[in-house]
């Protein structure tokens, strides 16, 4: 549940903004995803890396 202790160290407050990449693909696969999952805070989950790219232009345009 690291993962999700750092998550929250990213986004602290509803207008921080920021990507957490999970390259790992066997969270897919794991027995224990739904748990980890769970344990995030509320998030948009993306699938597509060029969503997360744009996301990430926007944000440093916006500064």
């Amino acid at each position: 549940l690291a993962l999700a202790q750092g998550t929250g160290r990213l986004i602290r407050s509803h207008d921080d903004r920021g990507v957490v990449a999970v390259l790992d693909r066997r969270l897919a696969t794991a027995r224990y995803r739904n748990v980890l999952l769970e344990a995030m805070p509320p998030l948009r989950r993306v699938v597509d890396g060029d969503v997360a790219r744009e996301f990430l232009a926007r944000a440093v345009a916006r500064g």
